[in-house]
């Protein structure tokens, strides 16, 4: 089996706003990060796209801050046997400043970002999946003027990463965003991590890789993450993510669910047949998608 990438960045907003700068921060402000999707240890049917689901929830009143979710997804058969190519097998979609000032390059943040990077299982069989992530924050600063240039990071207190793990299985149960996210999962700390921003400062000499004075948020890690924060958000988000998935696929039909391999090109009437027609595949792709759902 081989593990493919496409980024889609969807984003809810409840209202439009014309500023990013840092009088529109919203202080004190709880950023969230979850994963929604897949759910721990479930086992699903392999489909051709199959969907990886982070929110980062309240950017919009953090906003601007380096916010940096390091993601790892790999499979397990892959790792085990150490055969096949890395490109295709272990990939890293992470969430960086980078990624987060091209998406919002002409918008600001709505106050849900989702980040949903797509495994390949195209000739899928068995196999199980970890997905690993970590939230990072740097540097730090604090009320009294002090400054944690390493900064923060949910990681645990052992090292490595939050760890997810789930399964694919021919006859297994079909992936289904809207069922999983409506159905209000219990939050851990392998699969949600809140911090509650109260201040954002700028010391000097503390610059980054512009040259420009570097964010350092003041924040207190000791709260719980929200619960059911995306109940009312399921059924949008499903019909999205699907809809950009169909796309990718290059699919007009049918629901991505049930289709394990890419669909051939309509042909116009009478126009001969090209044996190259179909969707190829790329070792990695970086494709990025905003949807703006206004409440």
């Amino acid at each position: 089996m081989r593990l493919l990438l496409v980024f889609l960045a969807l984003f809810l907003s409840i209202s439009v706003r014309v500023s990013g700068q840092d009088q529109n921060r919203k202080l004190p402000a709880d950023l969230q990060v979850n994963l929604l999707f897949p759910r721990a240890n479930e086992t699903y049917a392999p489909t051709q796209w199959f969907p990886i689901i982070f929110d980062i929830t309240n950017l919009d009143a953090v906003w601007p801050l380096d916010v940096y979710v390091d993601i790892e997804i790999y499979s397990m058969s892959w790792r085990i046997n150490n055969t096949g190519s890395s490109s295709w097998q272990d990939v890293a979609p992470r969430i960086n400043k980078a990624l987060l000032a091209e998406a919002f390059n002409s918008t600001t943040p709505g106050q849900q970002f989702f980040h949903t990077p797509l495994v390949n299982m195209t000739n899928g069989t068995t196999d199980q999946y970890a997905i690993r992530w970590a939230l990072s924050l740097e540097p730090r600063c604090f009320h009294d003027g002090s400054v944690e240039e390493k900064g923060w990071s949910n990681r645990p207190e052992n090292g490595g990463s939050r760890v997810v793990m789930f399964s694919s299985a021919p006859g297994a149960q079909v992936p289904d965003i809207e069922s999983a996210v409506d159905a209000c999962p219990e939050s851990d700390q392998e699969n949600s991590v809140a911090v509650r921003i109260t201040d954002v400062k700028y010391p000097n000499g503390l610059l980054d890789e512009d040259g420009q004075k570097q964010t350092c948020p003041v924040f207190d890690t000791s709260i719980e993450p929200e619960q059911c924060a995306y109940k009312s958000l399921a059924s949008e988000l499903a019909t999205n993510i699907s809809t950009k998935i169909l796309e990718q696929m290059g699919c007009e039909e049918g629901t991505w669910q049930n289709i394990t391999a890419p669909c051939q090109k309509k042909r116009s009437a009478g126009s001969p047949r090209n044996p190259n027609s179909g969707m190829s595949w790329a070792p990695l792709a970086l494709i990025l998608v905003m949807v703006k759902i206004l409440n």
